[in-house]
């Protein structure tokens, strides 16, 4: 009899942490519908803790790995996708394991990791292949397409364009028409990578068509995407009417779903609210039904002993997690005080400065052109390569454009810097408004220049 009270409680034990860590996961979901990223992160913990290896620790981990990407936190991220392709492993989920390498090439899009990203597609599509998952392989190859591109992997995208052709041609996806078929789920995708690559290879016409086909999609991004391309290409061939009308029916489509999107979340939401209610109810009743049969006054105290604890043990971590953020917020500024202070006795000691302090005193005359190669060399120095990224990031900025940025870099005044350059401070504050409308394509301030120079 006691070895059956105890089967009995393990079963119980399973089935209220299957369901628990469903209904976390399905809370997340709605947190982070209502955008409570905070609160969703918090409910996909709970679900991933659990759950075990089941299947929802695993999309709640997938979860938390694209909230953590969203946020900037790439290594948290790459942390989550590995623990979620991990379980996936044990439970022999070969689907969930495409995905999530799917995702964790989604934090190896830099340059220095790109073959990595690389290198997560052709084991996910290896997986995907040998398992015969033919939708998984097609979500795989729009994205592979853009890391292909990335690399310059003139090979990988010809093999890549190799497999769309032969996708189009097969029985269980082919449609009648182009029309059908960027309407079908994911070849809206496909043809904006296939447009892409095409038009990386070179093959305008080929890439027009594809192009034309996403264009039809009815998903919104694929779409806007698909027309932007095609106006970018019809104003590169000259047709700038044509360009024109296709950016602005861009436009007016985003906005106008913008306005849908609004009410369809919150229908999702209120129909989200009601079906974790109904799921919650049937869950109490479980419990119930199974506390009266099975010792339900020992299985409330262990359940209430238990939520206690965990309790308790979230709140330290919250604790935790903050005191390291603010440790981390604290050593960035200061290292980016001792950088400041290195960069400024730098200056102080170079003959760029001792320009400076000539015509602030009066003194006339230019500053040679080699003294200011000296100071770019300087800042590229003392300022992780602060010209240089400038010029990468920026390449039509002009030679005084340049030089003002590195006097502002330095921390110098409006008026310091109008001394050097030989005009009004009027002059100098329009020229830096001008500069940031060149910059980034928006009316802007002098301070805001100053803002992102220095953060820069």
């Amino acid at each position: 009899m006691t070895v059956l009270l105890v089967v009995a409680m393990l079963v119980l034990v399973d089935c209220v942490n299957r369901n628990s860590a469903e209904d976390h996961y399905n809370e997340g979901c709605q947190l982070e519908q209502q955008g409570r990223k905070g609160d969703a992160l918090k409910a996909y913990r709970l679900a991933q803790e659990e759950g075990g290896t089941s299947e929802w620790a695993v999309d709640a981990t997938l979860a938390m790995g694209n909230l953590q990407l969203l946020a900037g936190n790439r290594d948290d991220a790459l942390t989550a996708f590995r623990y979620a392709f991990d379980l996936s492993q044990i439970s022999r989920d070969t689907l969930r394991m495409v995905y999530a390498l799917r995702d964790m090439s989604r934090c190896l899009r830099s340059s220095e990791w790109i073959a990595s990203a690389a290198n997560c597609f052709i084991k996910a599509d290896g997986l995907a292949q040998a398992a015969h998952l033919d939708e998984a392989r097609a979500d795989l190859w729009p994205e592979w397409m853009d890391v292909a591109l990335q690399q310059g992997d003139k090979e990988q995208v010809n093999q890549l364009l190799e497999e769309i052709d032969s996708l189009e041609r097969s029985a269980e996806l082919g449609a009648s028409s182009a029309s059908a078929k960027s309407e079908e789920d994911g070849l809206g995708a496909m043809w904006l990578a296939r447009g892409r690559a095409l038009l990386w290879l070179g093959r305008e016409a080929e890439a027009e068509e594809a192009l034309l086909h996403a264009s039809e999609s009815a998903n919104v991004k694929t779409h806007a995407a698909a027309t932007m391309l095609l106006s970018q290409m019809e104003s590169g061939n000259g047709r700038y009417e044509s360009a024109w009308l296709s950016a602005m029916e861009c436009v007016a489509m985003m906005d106008s779903v913008n306005r849908q999107t609004v009410r369809e979340n919150g229908d999702l939401v209120s129909s989200l609210e009601d079906q974790i209610g109904v799921e919650r109810e049937n869950g109490r009743l479980r419990l119930r039904l199974w506390g009266v049969a099975l010792l339900a006054l020992l299985s409330i105290v262990g359940v209430v002993a238990f939520f206690r604890w965990r309790i308790r043990h979230l709140q330290a971590q919250v604790v935790t997690q903050s005191r390291r953020q603010e440790e981390q917020r604290l050593a960035a500024q200061e290292q980016n005080r001792s950088q400041q202070d290195r960069l400024l006795a730098a200056f102080r000691q170079s003959a760029f400065y001792a320009d400076c302090e000539r015509i602030g005193q009066g003194g006339s005359g230019e500053i040679e052109d080699d003294t200011w190669v000296q100071l770019q060399t300087l800042l590229n120095e003392h300022a992780d390569g602060f010209v240089n990224r400038l010029v990468v990031f920026y390449p039509k900025i002009k030679p005084a454009e340049l030089r003002m940025c590195c006097l502002i870099r330095l921390g110098l005044g409006n008026l310091q810097i109008s001394n050097i350059f030989h005009r009004t401070q009027q002059a100098t504050t329009n020229a830096r408004k001008r500069l940031f409308t060149r910059m980034f394509e928006r009316e802007g301030t002098a301070d805001e220049l100053n803002q992102f120079v220095m953060s820069f």
